[in-house]
């Protein structure tokens, strides 16, 4: 399973999911995913405006616009557990992950999470 990271830059406000609600602040962000053999698939939905919402990245679309993706041969879990070090959204798009508590992060720039990210793409485990 790979993982991908996209990056968004949103606008202050509250992004209403299904079941829960998110207050989000001014800022650039990164959502943790995962992906199957398809990922260009799984990210060009998740960019797209013309979609039925079902997964909390989905609702972004009502504050935010993504910037960039990128694809990295490692498990989201393994990802989020390298991205904890910002500040998070507490409950978004973890639902099948009981050891991260997000994976939606607060960053200052893409230059920011590619630092922490370069311990997992030299290692092979």
């Amino acid at each position: 399973m790979k993982g991908y990271l996209i990056l968004f830059l949103c606008k202050e406000g509250v992004l209403k999911s299904r079941t829960k609600e998110f207050r989000i602040s001014n800022g650039l962000y990164c959502y943790v995913g995962s992906c199957g053999r398809n990922c260009a698939k799984r990210i060009s939905r998740h960019l797209s405006s013309e979609k039925n919402k079902f997964w909390h990245v989905d609702f972004l679309s009502q504050l935010c616009v993504p910037v960039l993706a990128l694809v990295i041969e490692k498990h989201e879990r393994e990802i989020a557990r390298i991205m904890r070090k910002f500040p998070s959204i507490s409950g978004f798009g973890n639902s099948d992950d009981n050891e991260n508590e997000s994976h939606l992060f607060l960053v200052s720039s893409f230059r920011d999470v590619l630092i922490p990210l370069t311990s997992l793409v030299g290692n092979s485990s």
